[in-house]
C-alpha cells in the first residue's frame, strides 16, 4: 500500500470488509501501533468498526484524537518512550486470518496525502508471529 495514491482508500477497504465480517459472526479485530492518529477519517473507520464489534487495539506514541468507546472494544495506549517509535505496524486479524503490514506511515493527514509513503504486507509465518509477539508485549 503506497501514500498518496491507495493508501487511505486500502486502508478504510480492509476495515470496512472486517467490519462486514463482524457482522456476519466472524470475530474480528484491528491492532494499529502508530507515532500518532491525526486523520479524522481513518478515526471514525475503527470507531464504527467497534460498534459492529471488532475489538480495535491502538499502540499511539503521541497525539491520537480517537478517543476509547463506552462498549470498550477500542482501546487507545500510548507507548512512552524517548524517541518516536520507527515501526508502524498494522495488523487486520478476521476468523483464524491475519494480515500484518510493517510501514512508514503515520495515520496522519500529511502521510496519507503529501508524502510518499509505504506498507508491506509481511508474507513469512516466521516474521508474522515475531510481530505478533511484538504488538502482544505492548
Amino acid at each position: 500500500m503506497t501514500a498518496p495514491r491507495g493508501l487511505r482508500a486500502e486502508f478504510t477497504r480492509r476495515i470496512v470488509e472486517a467490519t462486514k465480517n463482524a457482522a456476519e459472526g466472524q470475530t474480528a479485530s484491528l491492532t494499529f501501533k502508530v507515532n500518532a492518529l491525526t486523520d479524522r477519517q481513518l478515526a471514525d473507520s475503527p470507531t464504527e468498526a467497534a460498534a459492529a464489534g471488532i475489538h480495535v487495539d491502538l499502540l499511539v506514541h503521541s497525539t491520537c484524537v480517537l478517543r476509547p468507546d463506552e462498549h470498550r472494544r477500542i482501546r487507545v495506549r500510548s507507548i512512552v518512550a524517548d524517541m518516536l517509535q520507527h515501526s508502524r505496524l498494522f495488523a487486520f486479524r478476521t476468523g483464524d486470518e491475519e494480515e500484518i503490514f510493517l510501514g512508514s506511515a503515520d495515520l496522519m493527514p500529511r502521510n496519507l496525502d503529501g508524502r510518499v509513503e509505504v506498507l508491506v504486507r509481511i508474507d513469512q509465518e516466521h516474521w508474522c508471529r515475531q510481530l505478533r509477539v511484538e504488538l502482544d508485549q505492548y
